[in-house]
């Protein structure tokens, strides 16, 4: 695959495209500038405590604004780390498979593995995905890619040319629809409309910076 380890092209692209969202956060300004904290975050490796502190920065000014700031609980520290961790796993995740489904990469891959971190906070969702195997073209696999829910932390894994899988590995239907089923519903709804924008993207990844107040 290509090395993405240092500059993760892939992810910043997808996250570029997405309609950024946070619960009990309004106004585009302020989405844009809490964006803009991630996409630096990913591209110049920035620690997850740093991103959610200046994030924490760009909510400050608007405290206290109802129109803005919906929800103040947004600003607690635990609140604004859940922002943090689910954003860059869902754009590590489709930069990704975006490298996985690359038309010279593809023919190499037997499947794509969904791996989940099996302890006391493992999700139903990713408990129940541990392990199960998509084709690589499969849509579901778009659909079902992680993050499946707040603070995830499962990620996929490709399986190459020369590793064992067998037929029974493959997730079937009634599988899919029982982890849509236990997945977030808000999830599963833009993945889509994102890819659409993904696709249409040329490879000149400009990162977003937060506005001076």
């Amino acid at each position: 695959f290509a090395d993405s380890s240092f500059t993760p092209l892939a992810s910043l692209r997808w996250l570029r495209a997405i309609s950024f969202w946070i619960a009990g956060i309004l106004g585009d300004r302020i989405l844009a500038d809490a964006k803009g904290v991630i996409l630096n975050g990913l591209k110049t490796g920035t620690a997850s405590s740093v991103m959610a502190e200046q994030i924490f920065d760009a909510f400050l000014p608007w405290l206290g604004d109802p129109d803005v700031i919906r929800d103040e609980q947004q600003l607690q520290p635990w609140r604004l780390e859940t922002i943090v961790r689910t954003n860059t796993t869902t754009a590590y995740n489709h930069g990704r498979l975006s490298e996985i489904i690359d038309p010279d990469i593809i023919r190499f891959v037997k499947g794509v593995r969904y791996s989940a971190i099996l302890d006391t906070r493992t999700t139903p969702v990713c408990r129940f995905l541990d392990g199960k195997v998509f084709k690589p073209s499969d849509p579901n696999l778009e659909a079902l890619l992680p993050g499946n829910h707040f603070n995830c932390r499962s990620i996929v894994v490709p399986i190459v040319a020369g590793e064992q899988v067998d037929a029974e590995d493959f997730i079937t239907p009634e599988e899919i629809g029982k982890a849509r089923e236990l997945a977030d519903a808000k999830f599963l709804t833009q993945a889509a409309a994102a890819w659409k924008a993904y696709s249409e993207q040329d490879d000149d990844v400009k990162i977003e910076k937060p506005r001076p107040k």
